[in-house]
């Protein structure tokens, strides 16, 4: 089942991507990454929209995707 978040592409059973949420927030990827990883870089306003358009996707960073950026050289 397809759930549409009024925003962006319908959410299907495909985890939702960072670009997905910077899309359907209107805003860039930087963006998102600053709202979950310093918050205080970011408007409150843009924050709240950005936090909501999370919430309706579904968005959880991918651990995986992380734990190779954390490991990889430089």
């Amino acid at each position: 089942m397809a759930v549409n978040s009024g925003r962006g592409r319908p959410v299907t059973g495909v985890s939702a991507t960072i670009s997905d949420v910077a899309e359907a927030a209107g805003v860039s990827r930087q963006t998102v990454s600053n709202v979950l990883n310093a918050p205080h870089r970011v408007r409150p306003t843009t924050r709240e929209r950005v936090e909501q358009v999370i919430a309706e996707l579904g968005y959880h960073p991918n651990r995986v995707a992380r734990s190779l950026r954390a490991s990889s050289p430089g």
